[in-house]
């Protein structure tokens, strides 16, 4: 290096000391100039007791020395350093390295190698205190050894990595010594590039792939990463072109995938200067697609990444980056073009094109993701120019694209680009002037685009193109001519346009998709939200009134938020949308059937009706929210329920309270009106006295005397129930506030003029709401402690006792799951559980039916005893406690469950059924039994095989139950015990015909007997899964020793119902059950008595197995014995539909596994009558000689579309299938012609495929065709 021309003045080296006592100049000089070697030196820097302060001493003398002094140190250091770097005795190196053998000696010298290494750290170091004072031009001497340094880094490195892995040939010390080395000649390297000093690009060459491959480690920290990107710019220098750099630019690749470069500021800036150099873009972006399926914070960090990169050479073009000028240098701007010209053609273009014309739509989306930053800046002139230059070649011709899914892209593109127009030339078209037709023709086009897509015949790009039009008429409503807005909008003023029946009139009523009715609400939904749109939405909006009503509830849901947008409006009143009765309908609508009354959609009608049935503010009393109270009871009792369902998610529980204390004053107000109407003595009533105390005014002529009261007490207990939690956190004021209302003799009164109405009343209806009422009350007093209602469990256990005295029928009937459940809730459970387990095990061991005789207490007992039930409530109790949905009874379920005393006994007592079915089956007639025996015994073993059930369930989750060794053994005994006496018995008796079973036939039966008509009192087990007779008497017609056989069916009918409901619930077959119900279905050959008894539940259970795991090992067994059994007319007539029935309304799977089986039968059925071959003089065709069964089951098959449209394909694609022309040609007679089963038809006859002899050659169809006319189906 060449020094400064000017004149250095020479001044001689002090012997005084450096200022306040630190290293003398002439010691620091002597002990460097006198060395011969480097030893001295690194023992007088690194001795243990003054070694560490002369070193800090020696760098700040070095920086105050001038530039003779600095020349005679380094001129003295520089033949040093340079013999240590040539010697390298710190490197490490092998046989194999050295390409000869190590002589004896020459090994590895730790001593040297730390003292080597310490002296390049001295150097580095005295160096990095010179070099701050450097302005520009550094003296030979400094530059030479800063080379030597730099140029020794790699060295350094190996020798810091094989140290530190302790490596056969490695030390830690040296390792560690090597590192610290590295570390200081880094920082010297780093200060001259930030220093701008002459020839820096000397000092970087080793430095870069070091601190590149630093950033990249495990260990790595952001701070590595920062110092990486504060020498972003030495990359410029490279030329990534030569080979001989192939590892740094596979490093490189690396950093765009590294979290720790995403996760930083500085590395995400990193990535973006690479993208700015035109030989690693290309690359770069190949890296990014490979993570283009990322999570959505990874696609943000590529987004940004992307738009620095670009916004970078957009700045730099614009003369604000002074990077520019040293880079470029003359060609600067030649360089910039060439880089943005390669960031937008290999890495944006890529993207743009990727965003309409990916196959799959997650890529799509992902794309558009990472040009978000861009979309987002689009008002930028320039960005709007590079987003007209990306998409303005594609987007229109993609827009008519054939594919569906390019032109469903597309319009997600549209939406987002609009106005794409090119900024440069067009910008000032909105401000008027001569461009202002450029901008006109941009909307004019853009629009009649929009208005293609939204009338295109793919659902999922209609609802594209309705968004398309929702985000361009939000953001520039104004900027667009009224004329398209009305076009979009479909206005009905709109003159010639008024046949454009776009996203109010069109795309809100669209009957082919659901997802486009949504989309159309929640557009107009998203204009809402611009005050500017009001004017001309207000008129349109009560056009989508009706279709609150949709069937399904996404759609009603999106109305329902609708409206409570425009609730938040002044300028619109949400009931002139949609009137006040549809809103009520729809909410009572929602609780029933198979809707949520707790769901999204009746939670939104009750945010929007809260504030008209309960309204706030300092000006409104009870008074006022009883009134509306009893409004809306009037108007609609049922949305009054689903409302007060969902009040809590409104109302606070103060609130809620206050209304249930208000109602129930009012109930017992009603009451004591309707009773004194009846000429009734009501002084002597609790209820007297609340009236009296109450202070409302509760009097509605239409409300007393009437069906309303239930509806105030069925409102009661749901409030009650929607806060029960939330009363648990509750002030003890709140809670006792609630209690009061009901304690003493109130529910009790209140209970038994409900029942006093119930019992009076030989109405159906009449009796439904009072014992509507009556569970109300046991609901709301199961939330009560028992010592706070006086007299009701005493009333309740009496009328458990009186129940012996019904009638049978009503008996039968009779549902006292309640009254029991609430027995538990109070702590009876021990208690009710022990009288059931009694009762039955009472019947089932002596088989009496009258009542026992009740002992007499002995002593002051202060808790009555529960009495011995009758066999008919205990078994209705069982099964409407295992069945019931209301929160009382699914407690008394949990009850039973978790206590395993009261389980095992019920368990046990029940299990006697099948011992008392035996005794039955071994005697020849001997037993006198009845059908009311035999069907008690049948529910009895029904019972215990969904206790076991719920058991199961109850300790494992619902897809993971296993077959207990219980149900096994229950399932074991009807193969080795009832089946095999029924096949037996029925051999053995011939009168078998004329038996009457409907004494035993259930009511959830899919075969009930037609005079089993239900009773008044069906209302009671209106939840009840159990099988039910029709009667309680004998009704079989036939002789008395018939019970045996009716016994046997009765019991292998309840376990085919258990079977059904543990398929139902598990969804997964087992080879247990299968096989035993292959073996179980050889009774159907026995007798059609059998059959109209277990063919329907046979037939349930195989279409399950089809529907689960298309196991069609039983259903062919079925269509086996339909082929081989005499079915009557009607028999076959109701085996068809049934199966058939179930069969079409499964998914495709199951109907192809059922179409492949009827195929096996028709082979077996070919085989059975010679039809393998027909000659030219047999004319039968195959139908002639099914059976009635199967061909009933076969024109049943053909007549329902989803099913004809299988079968014909499956017949298309088996061409060797025997009797295949005559099964076509049946079709093609008989079953309706679809659109999808004429394609297949029509391409059969043009390729003359359909001929009445299989022996004429058949030609091949285009399998294409025929799928796709399959899957339209």
């Amino acid at each position: 290096m060449v020094e400064s021309d000017e004149e250095v003045n020479l001044t001689l080296i002090s012997d005084e000391p450096t200022p306040r006592g630190g290293l003398p100049q002439s010691q620091f000089f002597s002990t460097i100039e006198n060395a011969v070697s480097i030893g001295p030196i690194v023992e007088f820097f690194n001795s243990s007791n003054e070694g560490k302060k002369r070193r800090k001493d020696a760098e700040l003398l070095v920086g105050k020395l001038n530039k003779v002094k600095s020349r005679r140190l380094f001129a003295a250091l520089l033949p040093l350093l340079n013999r240590t770097v040539e010697e390298e005795c710190y490197s490490y190196r092998d046989e194999e390295e050295e390409g000869e053998e190590k002589k004896d000696g020459e090994d590895f010298n730790e001593a040297a190698a730390l003292q080597s290494l310490q002296f390049l750290k001295l150097c580095a170091d005295l160096l990095n205190a010179h070099v701050c004072t450097i302005k520009k031009t550094a003296m030979d001497e400094v530059f030479d050894m800063a080379t030597l340094l730099h140029d020794s880094l790699f060295v350094l490195h190996q020798c810091s990595a094989n140290g530190v892995e302790g490596s056969a040939n490695g030390n830690s010390k040296v390792g560690k010594q090597a590192a610290a080395a590295s570390a200081s000649i880094f920082l010297l390297c780093e200060k001259w590039w930030h220093l701008n000093l002459d020839d820096r690009e000397q000092m970087v060459t080793q430095l870069i792939p070091l601190l590149l491959l630093s950033s990249l480690d495990e260990k790595a920290t952001r701070a590595d990463v920062k110092r990486l990107y504060s020498m972003r710019e030495a990359f410029d220098l490279l030329d990534f072109t030569d080979p001989s750099i192939a590892s740094l630019h596979t490093q490189l690749l690396r950093t765009v995938s590294h979290p720790l470069f995403l996760q930083s500021a500085e590395g995400k800036r990193f990535i973006s200067h690479l993208f700015t150099l035109p030989e690693l873009t290309g690359s770069l972006h190949a890296v990014v697609k490979v993570q283009i399926l990322s999570k959505k914070s990874v696609l943000g960090c590529y987004g940004e990444i992307y738009w620095g990169a670009w916004k970078s050479l957009a700045t730099a073009g614009s003369g604000s980056r002074e990077r520019a000028a040293s880079i470029y240098e003359d060609d600067e701007e030649d360089e910039r073009e060439v880089a943005m010209k390669s960031i937008e053609e290999n890495a944006l273009q890529p993207l743009a094109y990727m965003t309409i014309h990916a196959t799959n739509p997650t890529v799509a989306k992902n794309c558009q993701l990472i040009l978000d930053k861009f979309l987002l800046y689009k008002k930028d002139p320039e960005v709007e120019s590079l987003l007209y230059r990306l998409y303005g070649p594609i987007l229109w011709r993609s827009c008519n694209a054939a594919n569906a899914k390019v032109r469903m892209q597309a319009a997600v593109v549209l939406g987002d680009t609009f106005p794409l127009m090119d900024g440069a030339s067009t910008r000032t078209s909105v401000g008027g002037g001569k461009a202002k037709s450029g901008y006109e023709a941009v909307v004019t086009k853009t629009v009649e685009t929009i208005v293609k897509l939204m009338r295109d015949e793919v659902p999922s790009v209609r609802v594209q193109g309705c968004i398309c039009s929702g985000k361009i008429l939000g953001r520039f409503w104004v900027a667009i001519p009224s004329a398209d807005i009305r076009m979009l909008l479909n206005d009905p003023f709109s003159g010639t346009e008024k046949t454009t029946t776009e996203i109010i009139a069109r795309h809100s009523s669209d009957t082919a998709s659901a997802v486009v009715r949504t989309t159309a609400i929640h557009t107009i939904m998203s204009l809402l939200a611009e005050d500017k749109t009001h004017a001309v939405l207000r008129p349109l909006l009560p056009s989508l009134g009706n279709v609150i009503h949709d069937k399904t509830e996404k759609v009603r849901l999106a109305v329902v938020r609708m409206l409570l947008v425009v609730k938040k409006l002044k300028s619109m009143k949400y009931y002139h949308v949609v009137p006040a009765k549809h809103l009520l309908a729809r909410l009572a609508d929602e609780g029933r059937g198979k809707n949520n009354p707790t769901g999204p959609v009746a939670r939104g009608l009750t945010e929007l009706l809260s504030n008209s049935f309960f309204p706030t503010g300092s000006k409104k009393t009870m008074a006022d929210v009883i009134g509306r109270t009893f409004r809306l009871i009037q108007d609609d009792p049922a949305a009054a329920l689903v409302f007060y369902r969902n009040a809590s998610t409104q109302l606070s529980v103060h609130s809620i309270v206050k209304l249930i204390s208000a109602l129930m004053k009012c109930l017992c107000f009603l009451i004591v009106e309707e009773k004194k109407g009846a000429g009734e003595d009501v002084s002597g009533l609790d209820l007297s006295v609340v009236v009296e105390e109450g202070g409302l005014d509760c009097s509605d002529g239409g409300i007393v005397g009437g069906s309303r009261m239930v509806i105030i007490l069925e409102s009661i207990s749901v409030l009650w129930e929607s806060i029960e939690n939330d009363l648990k956190q509750a002030d003890d004021a709140i809670n006792q506030s609630i209690t009061e209302a009901f304690t003493g003799n109130i529910l009790t009164e209140v209970f038994c003029h409900f029942e006093d109405k119930c019992n009076s009343t030989s109405q159906e209806s009449k009796w439904n709401e009072g014992f509507r009422a009556l569970f109300a009350i046991l609901n709301c007093a199961g939330r009560l402690d028992h010592e706070n209602v006086d007299g009701l469990r005493t009333h309740i256990m009496a009328m458990l006792e009186t129940s012996w005295d019904l009638p049978v029928e009503q008996r039968a009937r009779s549902n006292y799951s309640p009254y029991t459940s609430l027995l538990c809730a109070w702590g009876m459970s021990d208690d009710v559980f022990k009288c059931l387990s009694s009762s039955i095990s009472h019947y089932l061991e002596g088989g009496e039916s009258e009542q026992p005789k009740k002992k007499k207490a002995r002593g002051n007992k202060a808790d009555p005893s529960l009495p011995l039930l009758h066999i008919d409530v205990a078994l209705n109790i069982i099964g409407h406690t295992l069945h019931g949905a209301h929160p009382l009874l699914a407690g008394a379920r949990e009850s039973l469950l978790n206590c395993e005393p009261a389980y095992a006994g019920i368990v046990s007592a029940l299990h006697k059924a099948q011992s008392f079915a035996d005794k039955i089956l071994r005697t020849n007639g001997s037993l006198d039994v009845n059908d009311y025996v035999i069907r008690n015994v049948a529910k009895c073993i029904e019972c215990h095989g969904k206790l076991l059930l719920h058991n199961d369930a109850q300790r494992t989750e619902a897809a993971t139950i296993n077959l207990s060794e219980q149900i096994k053994s229950l399932i074991t005994w009807i193969s080795d015990s009832v089946a095999p006496s029924l096949i037996k018995l029925i051999g053995q008796d011939n009168t078998l015909r004329e038996l009457d079973i409907s004494g035993i036939s259930g009511l959830d039966s899919p075969m009930n007997s037609p005079d089993a008509m239900p009773s008044r009192n069906g209302a009671r087990n209106s939840s009840f899964g159990l099988s039910e007779s029709g009667t309680g008497r004998g009704s079989f017609n036939v002789y008395q020793d018939t019970c045996n056989i009716k016994t046997a069916v009765a019991s292998m009918r309840s376990v085919l119902l258990m079977i059904s409901d543990w398929l139902s619930i598990c969804r997964t077959s087992h080879s247990f059950i299968t096989n035993n119900l292959v073996n179980w279905a050889q009774v159907l050959r026995c007798d059609e008595t059998v059959r109209k008894a277990l063919l329907p539940l046979f037939s349930r259970i195989a279409l399950l197995y089809l529907q689960i795991d298309g196991d069609s090992a039983l259903f062919d067994e079925i269509l086996i014995f339909a082929e081989s059994a005499e079915l009557t007319e009607d028999e076959a007539q109701y085996f068809a539909s049934s199966i058939c029935g179930g069969l079409a309304s499964t998914q495709e799977n199951s109907i192809k596994s059922g179409v492949s089986s009827f195929i096996k039968t028709i082979c077996s059925v070919a085989q059975k009558h010679h039809l393998m071959e027909r000659d030219g003089t047999n004319d039968d065709s195959i139908l002639e000689k099914l059976s009635p069964g199967i061909y009933a089951w076969f024109m049943a098959m053909i007549n329902d579309n989803r099913c004809s449209v299988i079968l014909a394909q499956h017949l298309v694609e088996d061409k060797s299938l025997i009797a295949r022309a005559d099964l076509l040609n049946a079709i093609s007679s008989h079953a309706v012609r679809t659109g999808s089963l004429s394609k297949i038809l029509e391409a059969l006859d043009a390729q003359h495929e359909v001929v009445e002899d299989d022996e004429k050659e058949e030609s091949t169809v285009e399998p294409e065709l025929l799928h796709d006319a399959a899957s339209e189906a």
